[in-house]
């Protein structure tokens, strides 16, 4: 059951990548037939919102984290405390996309990781609070400044020549 999850938080967070990557190319100033689209921009934003969702609560519900060439659930942060260690699952896509929920880890069960695919199954608790605020402010602003960065790359190559 843990790994249809697990493929079904990969699948949802591939669909929201696909399609926000759709999306960005609207936004350019390359001319582009109109009836090349299948759906109009806002279905396709639209559908970026329910697959993140979608993939987000299974997520949440999922025991251990598995991501298959880096979309899927990964922990992020590791901050030693005495009943183990607090970490982070995100929803990644290549790169933390959200924050899930922050865990202490007692001890890792099973751990597969190779450069294609990673799965780990841990004894872990979930911490007070809901987050590591400040583990999870600092993935976010590491993962965040990179998305921007690269937005600004494609706009100064593909928006800014044509103003």
């Amino acid at each position: 059951m843990g790994l249809i999850i697990a493929a079904l938080v990969a699948f949802g967070g591939f669909l929201a990548l696909f399609h926000a990557f759709i999306t960005v190319t609207l936004f350019t100033c390359i001319r582009a037939d109109p009836n090349m689209a299948l759906i109009s921009p806002e279905a396709d934003v639209m559908l970026i919102l329910i697959c993140l969702s979608i993939a987000w609560i299974l997520g949440f519900f999922q025991k251990g984290v598995l991501a298959f060439r880096y979309v899927g659930t990964r922990f992020y942060g590791h901050e030693q405390k005495e009943q183990g260690y607090i970490t982070t699952k995100w929803l990644v896509a290549g790169f933390p996309l959200l924050p899930i929920r922050s865990y202490i880890v007692a001890y890792r069960i099973k751990e597969i990781s190779n450069p294609e695919f990673e799965y780990q199954k841990n004894i872990m608790q979930p911490v007070a609070g809901y987050f590591n605020w400040s583990q999870m402010l600092r993935t976010a602003f590491i993962s965040y400044g990179v998305i921007f960065w690269c937005l600004g790359c494609l706009w100064v190559m593909f928006i800014a020549p044509c103003i």
